[in-house]
């Protein structure tokens, strides 16, 4: 009985640690992930980033998803291919990558090695 309470102590203390690496708006789902890469391709009309980081995945950006670059929000024509991106999404089940719902894409610098002069 001690063991059990033991462990499920440890569950929640672990869970509750957990909590803040999400935003607000997904923190108690599962299936919220934050990929981040660099934007392969924007499609404006469509409304859609694809974005490659170890695999490539493209999203589905809807008017209620924040876009942000530094503190400034910002609008999907101010994301080009090259930038590098943080997307915060749910996605459809454990053990999928498919994006269900995007909430957040924060563009981000990193330096690339591989390109002169970009970050």
């Amino acid at each position: 009985m001690k063991t059990i309470a033991i462990i499920l102590l440890t569950v929640l203390i672990g869970t509750a640690a957990a909590a803040p690496l999400y935003s607000e708006d997904i923190s108690d789902n599962p299936d919220a992930r934050v990929f981040e890469g660099k934007v392969t391709n924007v499609d404006y009309g469509g409304s859609t980033l694809t974005v490659q980081g170890g695999v490539v995945i493209t999203f589905r950006i809807s008017r209620d998803t924040k876009l942000v670059r530094d503190t400034y929000d910002i609008r999907l024509l101010d994301i080009n291919p090259g930038d590098y991106v943080a997307v915060s999404y749910v996605r459809e089940g454990l053990k999928s990558l498919v994006p269900m719902k995007v909430f957040s894409v924060t563009v981000r610098y990193q330096k690339d090695s591989q390109t002169p002069g970009s970050w």
